[in-house]
């Protein structure tokens, strides 16, 4: 779902509000263009992925009941709650792998330097 699809469901206004721009009198600077076509799709891409940390930390919090009820049906076969709860665990799931590539790479690198370290030590001694 791109930002733009968001957009025309987070502000359910936003073809009315572009048609009123492309009016005879509507807002024809570049300011009001950029607002409509880039800053809303964007701010709602950001509000939709924030959702996820706003979910864990605000549950109650009336934005966030409201992404709920404009998602619905939005995320697939579940509501923004429960596709929240499955992005924080793919979300942690990535760090996990991560983390676990960052220390077998760190390892690797341990024993490369050890594997050096004895090397030129034999190489002394000979």
């Amino acid at each position: 779902m791109t930002g733009d699809d968001l957009a025309k469901i987070l502000f359910p206004m936003l073809d009315l509000w572009r048609e009123d721009q492309f009016s005879h009198h509507g807002d024809k600077t570049t300011a009001a263009n950029n607002f409509l076509n880039s800053v809303l799709p964007y701010l709602a891409e950001v509000m939709v992925q924030d959702g996820v940390l706003w979910m864990r930390n605000h549950k109650d919090n009336p934005s966030i009941r409201l992404l709920d009820q404009l998602l619905h049906g939005e995320t697939g076969d579940v509501n923004y709650t429960t596709w929240c709860h499955r992005k924080v665990l793919e979300i942690n799931q990535k760090v996990q792998r991560h983390e676990a590539e960052v220390k077998a790479a760190e390892d690797m690198y341990s024993h490369l330097v050890e594997v050096q370290e004895q090397r030129r030590n034999d190489q002394q001694e000979v």
